[in-house]
């Protein structure tokens, strides 16, 4: 189910995102370092900003796509859209706690998991 193909990342990125260049840069680097070390001690953490349409959930399909065999499809892959997910401001207390629950249930099946958060 895992692939790594940093190699694929890096030519996606420059090939299909377009005036992100920094983005490219940081983002090969820091998934190549990260799936190098075979026993991270922590989760790689990207967050991606900027207004509607700059590419950040494109960037983040790119990653799941060149990790993963089944891309977002993939058991590994987990896609939170905060408006849907967590839709109720009263509630923050319970979805933390689930979604707690939730990242450590995925990352014991898969231990190289990717969450991917967009805040609509």
């Amino acid at each position: 189910r895992l692939i790594n193909n940093i190699t694929g990342l890096s030519y996606d990125l420059q090939i299909k995102l377009h005036g992100q260049h920094l983005a490219k840069a940081v983002v090969v680097k820091a998934v190549k370092g990260f799936v190098a070390n075979k026993n991270p001690e922590k989760a790689l953490a990207l967050s991606f900003h900027g207004w509607s349409g700059t590419g950040k959930n494109f960037v983040a399909k790119m990653i799941a796509d060149n990790l993963y065999r089944d891309g977002l499809r993939s058991e590994c892959v987990h896609f939170y859209i905060a408006p849907f997910h967590f839709p109720h401001a009263s509630l923050v207390d319970v979805y933390k706690t689930q979604l707690q629950q939730s990242i450590l249930s995925a990352v014991q099946q898969c231990q190289q998991s990717l969450f991917i958060f967009d805040e609509a």
